[in-house]
């Protein structure tokens, strides 16, 4: 019972964690927010392949530093993990200031 009642609380401290990297691709539309993260999150789960560092590309690094799911993803597959940031972009999200 205490096992379950551990996993129950680790689990409702990372769902805002996600949540909130989530609504930081900046997309307006619920649906695109989700399917992109759903995207991102299947990416970074692919398991852990390359680190973030500036040899692999400064700039992204810098750019996301503070998202972490994208983090995650482009350690995974740097690759697709841009192909997908160019589409989130498309469809209004990421926007830098």
């Amino acid at each position: 019972m205490r096992n379950v009642v551990a996993i129950v609380a680790l689990a409702s401290v990372a769902a805002p964690v996600q949540a909130e990297s989530c609504a930081e691709l900046g997309l307006t539309n619920g649906y695109l927010t989700e399917h992109f993260c759903d995207q991102l999150r299947e990416l970074a789960g692919s398991g852990t392949t390359r680190s973030m560092a500036p040899k692999d590309d400064g700039a992204l690094a810098e750019q996301f530093q503070d998202i972490e799911i994208i983090q995650d993803a482009y350690r995974a597959d740097p690759r697709k993990t841009l192909e997908l940031i160019e589409r989130i972009r498309n469809a209004g999200g990421l926007v830098t200031q």
